[in-house]
């Protein structure tokens, strides 16, 4: 397997997801507001070790990063972002736990970690415009 293999698989997942509009394997250039909810995934940091029998292993974490709506700014009434976000929150920790096997060799590792829902934090902006949204970390162990 490959880091590009367990993106295109986990945006399988993710592209399964009610509610999710793109789910891409590859980084776009912008958000563009009709591709909404969109899910991107950066490949962090790895540690790579041998296991029992001469097999090798690699543990990534994979952070997912979920742009629902960019954040009313100067707009009088409430912001919609927050409501979008919360049934689409649960149901990512959802996917997750049915889909705990990428593929023969690969597997979520417990426990998938998510930061709660954020109007516009540090990780949710794109071009200096904030995003209501989400970030899931997430475990991949893969053995060859």
């Amino acid at each position: 397997m490959s880091v590009s293999t367990i993106v295109t698989a986990l945006q399988v997942v993710h592209a399964a997801i009610s509610g999710v509009k793109t789910a891409s394997g590859t980084m776009p250039s912008n958000l563009a507001t009709a591709e909404l909810p969109l899910v991107a995934v950066w490949p962090g940091e790895a540690e790579w070790a041998y296991a029992a029998m001469d097999q090798q292993r690699q543990l990534r974490t994979y952070i997912v990063r979920v742009f629902v709506q960019s954040v009313a700014q100067g707009l009088p009434g409430p912001d919609p972002g927050y409501d979008a976000c919360v049934a689409l929150l649960q149901r990512f920790g959802e996917a997750y736990k049915a889909h705990s096997h990428l593929a023969d060799k690969a597997d979520i590792m417990w426990p998938v970690r998510d930061s709660g829902i954020s109007g516009g934090a540090i990780e949710l902006t794109w071009g200096q415009t904030p995003y209501w949204g989400f970030v899931f970390r997430v475990q991949i162990e893969e053995k060859e």
